[in-house]
């Protein structure tokens, strides 16, 4: 019989997907992939591979493994035809989306970028094309930096795919100030046992200044990029310990500096940007943003 994912982590990007990740992962009854991201159903290439063909990509499991199956893919909130996909493998999977006050994600998206070596301008600069309408919509940069932070669009088509009561919201400033009642509550959702308290000691993929530009800049091409000496590389280690390897190395190159906040006029004028959509988002959800709109 075919395996099923059972919960998916869906985004948003720069939320905590990692780290939530990881401590759902430590729950004897739930197991999940080394990989940082579960491509299948956002990777063209994968997909027409086949789930069967991929699965064993991401996971090592005999036929008696009965453990609650999570995966993560933190922009997958924002890719219609991959909800769909998803659906149609499992219309009983259950969705779990993390949101995070919008301007503070954009200015971790942006940071993520710089250390990745393809984002070079300041963010000013972006924000300022931004607000006077100088950007265009179908850019890299509006997307992977603004888009993602307009919630309640991009709810609403995945809602579209899954009937509310299998998506799980979860508040960003929940995770990071109440990590254990929110995992609790999620053991409950998924259906394990719920008393079960992870270790929380460690945040998974913080943002902070990197060592070398020039090795960041490596680093994201062989992440990016499906070359031919990665796939040699990947091929002679495996997938999951290239995954692992890509992980380490990464760390290697970041510093223990984070970078200096956002500065107060700057998160103003973004926020207003974010405005009615986190006013929509507050009436869909039914969730107190009130400390998003100061």
């Amino acid at each position: 019989m075919e395996k099923k994912i059972d919960v998916f982590i869906i985004g948003a990007e720069k939320a905590g997907t990692t780290s939530l990740k990881k401590y759902l992962a430590q729950h004897s009854e739930i197991v999940t992939h080394e990989h940082m991201e579960f491509a299948f159903f956002a990777d063209n290439n994968e997909y027409r591979k086949g789930f069967p063909r991929v699965f064993v990509k991401y996971f090592k499991l005999n036929e008696n493994d009965s453990r609650i199956i999570l995966c993560k893919n933190a922009t997958l909130y924002e890719k219609e035809d991959s909800l769909l996909r998803l659906f149609l493998h499992n219309p009983e999977c259950k969705i779990i989306l993390i949101l995070r006050e919008p301007v503070a994600r954009a200015y971790s998206a942006y940071l993520m970028g710089v250390n990745d070596g393809w984002i070079t301008e300041p963010f000013q600069k972006y924000v300022s094309q931004l607000l006077n309408k100088k950007m265009s919509v179908n850019s890299d940069i509006y997307r992977y930096i603004f888009q993602l932070g307009l919630y309640s669009e991009l709810l609403e088509q995945v809602y579209a795919s899954f009937k509310k009561e299998q998506v799980f919201l979860v508040k960003y400033e929940s995770l990071k100030d109440a990590p254990a009642r929110v995992c609790s509550e999620l053991f409950s959702f998924i259906g394990v046992g719920e008393n079960f308290h992870p270790d929380f000691s460690k945040m998974y993929n913080v943002t902070r200044k990197v060592k070398s530009r020039t090795a960041s800049s490596i680093i994201h091409f062989f992440k990016s990029k499906n070359s031919l000496v990665k796939r040699a590389i990947r091929f002679v280690l495996g997938p999951r310990f290239f995954a692992r390897m890509g992980y380490v190395v990464n760390n290697a190159n970041l510093k223990s500096v984070e970078y200096p906040p956002l500065s107060e006029d700057l998160f103003r004028s973004l926020a207003e940007f974010y405005k009615h959509d986190v006013i929509r988002l507050e009436s869909l959800t039914k969730f107190d943003l009130s400390a998003w709109k100061k």
